[in-house]
């Protein structure tokens, strides 16, 4: 619930990042507490690109390498792809 709460405010008309940063947050503490760890991948994934939008990337980079990490232990071949996607780190 926290990721798609993070997925809204990032995606909306006039989008709230901060907002969106703290519910991906959330739903990582969560998930890392719970062992889901392909939310906990989907959610770094999100920070990365919300990293990217904000002009930060060596913070997208770090949240994309933990998300490439976790994909790949998971055997998640569609969204490693996703993750190094040439030009993921362009984005605008």
């Amino acid at each position: 619930m926290l990721r798609l709460l993070g997925e809204l405010a990032s995606h909306r008309p006039a989008p709230d990042l901060d907002r969106a940063a703290t519910h991906y947050r959330q739903a990582d503490a969560i998930a890392r507490e719970f062992g889901m760890r392909p939310l906990q991948a989907r959610c770094h994934f999100a920070l990365g690109e919300l990293h990217v939008n904000v002009g930060k990337p060596d913070d997208a980079r770090a949240q994309l390498a933990a998300a490439d990490e976790l994909f790949a232990v998971m055997g998640m071949t569609d969204w490693r792809k996703r993750v190094n996607a040439p030009g993921v780190l362009l984005k605008s």
